[in-house]
Order: structure tokens, then sequence, then C-alpha cells
């Protein structure tokens, strides 16, 4: 599905009068954009088209042409036109999604070239901090500036020079810079398929590939850190490399710049140490993210070059990382930046005193709970009391029971036998009184057996005393505890 939606486009874009052909309004230039587009750029994933500042009717043809006849008609991409010059309908939807890949448009006389390239300045900047359209800035993404005005006098090198080290500056490694050239040779060097290649001209594209050695840590920086692929048809586009953009094992020395806030553990301060004819210098040794920056340098080759953002002195020096930053709260650099996957947390651990073994003769009085003795004790005075009240009211019946249930004595000594499993001296002989001992001689079987049963296990292993697992028993434990202030 293409989002573009004219109606935008005609208020970001200057009025295009009547139809455009293809054979009137198409430059060299917008039909090699359009071939490297469709070679290199991953369809169905969103473009960005940023129009020139410059507002020439050549120019304005050209570019309408490639909005309406090239990239709307192939339907390949979700295209969005970006004018950094129009002030965008506050009612415009916020982009979210990243996009894929950019096609900078620049342009104006050739005498003012500088201006160009701080119009190229602007039209980044403007990308990069638009309210609406930040979130979805990648610069991992694939860039092509096409620059539309045809100056045969300036050094192209210097140009696409400036140009990369701008892109250079917003982290975009994946970038190539078309110049379109007359044919010096004329129609003899042209390819005879011309589809692929407009009659007399031909492309010159500039890249580069960040740390191929050291001589290519900067677009700006080396004899020859651009290189120059020529362009005459569809065969050349294929065969060119231009948008390798990654990075070897190896950064060959070359110096990153990182600005660090003293923060420990993370970063602590520096040490000043005096070096010959140069002053004292700060190195920074010692912190998490030091030590770590450190170890990422050894193993790629590469030079850190630290300092405080805190000084007035680096604040104009543009960083590749930064250090030392806790990320919670918001700020100017969240974007511009990208945020580390988080690797410091903050938690609270408590520790308790080992559980220790129960002593083997203490849990004979725990097999039961205090309550359950008590209620056992109560049962031996009840059935004492009951086998005694029996024994009277069989008495009076003259049902000649035994003299021994009469005393107080000869009864608890019975009632305790049989609930310890000895037997007793004398039997019951009255039905009523045989009846109860019966029910107490069961009771007393229940309570002996679970009482053994535990008695036995207890003394084999007695187990560990309950620890503490919850904060409100360890209050509750009346032991000395302690914290640390930090």
């Amino acid at each position: 599905m293409i989002i573009l939606i004219f109606t935008v486009v005609a208020l970001i874009s200057p009025p295009v009068h009547g139809s455009l052909s293809t054979a009137e309004h198409e430059s060299p230039l917008i039909h090699y954009t359009k071939l490297i587009s469709e070679e290199h750029f991953t369809a169905g994933r969103p473009l960005l088209l940023m129009l020139p500042l410059a507002e020439e009717d050549s120019i304005n043809k050209e570019v309408g042409y490639l909005i309406e006849e090239l990239l709307h008609t192939s339907g390949r991409w979700p295209v969005l036109v970006f004018n950094t010059s129009y002030k965008m309908n506050e009612n415009m939807y916020t982009e979210i999604y990243p996009h894929s890949s950019y096609i900078i448009l620049i342009s104006g006389p050739c005498k003012e070239w500088e201006e160009h390239i701080s119009g190229l300045w602007q039209q980044l900047y403007e990308l990069s901090v638009n309210e609406r359209m930040w979130l979805s800035r990648n610069p991992r993404g694939k860039y092509i500036v096409s620059v539309m005005s045809n100056c045969t006098h300036l050094d192209k090198n210097h140009i696409a020079r400036a140009i990369l080290n701008h892109l250079w500056f917003y982290q975009v490694t994946k970038a190539a810079v078309l110049f379109l050239k007359s044919n010096e040779h004329g129609g003899n060097d042209v390819q005879q398929n011309t589809n692929d290649s407009a009659q007399g001209t031909y492309l010159e594209l500039h890249t580069w590939y960040p740390y191929e050695n050291s001589d290519r840590c900067n677009p700006d920086e080396g004899t020859v850190p651009v290189k120059v692929f020529t362009v005459r048809n569809l065969s050349d586009i294929r065969r060119s490399d231009i948008f390798r953009g990654h990075f070897g094992k190896k950064l060959h020395g070359c110096a990153l710049n990182v600005h660090v806030e003293i923060n420990p553990p993370s970063v602590y301060p520096p040490k000043r140490i005096w070096y010959n004819n140069s002053g004292y210098h700060n190195v920074y040794e010692e912190g998490i993210e030091i030590e770590l920056l450190g170890i990422i340098g050894n193993a790629l080759n590469m030079t850190l070059d630290i300092e405080d953002s805190t000084k007035i002195e680096y604040r104009n020096v543009t960083p590749s990382i930064y250090a030392g930053r806790h990320a919670t709260y918001s700020s100017a650099l969240d974007y511009l930046t990208e945020r580390t996957r988080g690797y410091l947390s903050a938690r609270f651990d408590w520790y308790t005193p080992c559980a220790v073994k129960h002593q083997r003769w203490g849990r004979f009085f725990k097999v039961f709970s205090v309550d359950v003795w008590i209620s056992f004790a109560l049962s031996l005075v009840l059935a004492v009391i009951t086998v005694r009240c029996i024994s009277n009211y069989a008495q009076k019946l003259h049902l000649h029971e035994s003299n021994s249930y009469n005393n107080t004595f000869s009864v608890t000594t019975n009632i305790t036998a049989v609930s310890l499993s000895v037997s007793v001296n004398t039997q019951p002989r009255s039905t009523p009184l045989r009846l109860f001992f019966l029910c107490w001689v069961c009771y007393s079987v229940a309570i002996s057996t679970v009482f053994q049963a535990y008695l036995t296990t207890f003394l084999i292993e007695p187990g560990y005393e309950e620890p503490i697992k919850t904060l409100e028993q360890m209050l509750t434990s009346e032991l000395k505890f302690g914290y640390i202030d930090e």
C-alpha cells in the first residue's frame, strides 16, 4: 500500500502545471536514482523522499516526475515526502515506523555550493528533531543523495566528501552521492541499451567504507577516502558495492569520541597525568563502563578519546558513545542517541540464619501441640471420674464389681496402664464398665500409635527448625538484624 497523499504533496511541493511525460521531464539523474532505488531499497519498507530547498521550475518538474511517475507508479514502497521549508500540518500523524531508505535531493546555483551543504545540514537536522519524524529516523538505513545541479567546474570529490561527512555526523554509514556527468568521449562509450543509460551522459557515484583502513576513519580525513564508481547502465549498478556499510572486526586504530559523566561505579574520576610539553591529561581507568569500553576497544583495535561531557570545552565535539549516564529522565540526548540495553539494576537482598536441627529428645515434647497434651490430660481425669462413678453405680445395683475400681488410686493406675498399652491387674466385671473400658482402649491405642510413629521418626531424623521466610517472621523472631545505610 502506498502512503502517499497527493494533497500533502501539493502543499509541500510547488505546483507542477500540465501532465508530465517521461520523455519531456525525466532527467538522467532522476532515472539513475530510480534504478538504484529499485535495485538496493527493500520493497515494502518505508521510503522517505526529502525535497530540495531550492525552488526552480526545472527542478520542480523533475521532483514531480520522480514522485508521481516513478515512486508512486512502481508501488514498491510506502512513500513519505518531507520538505523542511514547509510547516507540516499539526493534524498530520506522527511517524513511528523506522524508515528503511532515504532519497535526499539537493540543488541550487553552482556558485553557492557552500550554502547547499548548509542546506543539507538543515535537512538532516530537521529530520532528527522534528517532533513527528524523529521517532522513525533510522541512521542504519540506506541513503541516496542526488545532486541535481550539474556543476562541471567544481571538484565533485570535495562536494561528496562534505556531504558524506554531514551524514557521518548523524551516524549514517550506508550512503551514496550521485552526480550526473557529461560523456567526454561522446556516444561511443555509451552502452547500446538506451533504457539503462542516457545518451551522452553517465553517473558518477561516490561512497565510502568506514574504518576500511587507518586513512578512512572519517569521510573528511585521508587522502582519498571517497570511492568513485562510474555507472552507465543497470549492470554497473548491480556490480557496484555501494551499500556495503558494514564494519570489520578491526577499526585500524581509528578514534571514537566518548563523552562520560562522573558517576560511580560506572565512571570514576580520572587521573591527571603529565605529558612532556603537552600539560596534564585526564586518563579514565576505573569504572564498570570504562573497563567495558576498554575491552571493546582492544578487541576492535580502536582508540577511545574519552572526555568529560560536563566540561564546556568538549561540548562542541560530537561523541559516538555516551557513558556513565543513568537514563531515568528525558533529555535532549534522547533525540539523537540510541540507548543500549540496561544492565545496572538495584535490588534488596536479605539473609537469615541457617536452619538449626532440633534436639532429638526435645522433640519428645513436641510430638503433639500443647492443646493436644492438655486435652489428653483432661481425658485421663475424666476417665478416672467416669470409672469411679460407674463402679459406685454398679454397687448400688448389686452387680458384683471388683473392689479395685472403688479406690481412686487403683482406678487411676488402671486408666494410666491402658493409655500406656499395659494390661490392668483386675478386669472389669459389669457390662457398663466393660463398654467404657473398650472405648478407652480404642482411644488409647489411637493416641499411642500416632505418638510412637512420630516419636520414632523424630528420634531418627529430628529435622530442622522452620526457617524465616517472610519479613514479618523476621521481625517477630526476636533476632537481631541490621542493614546497610547505602
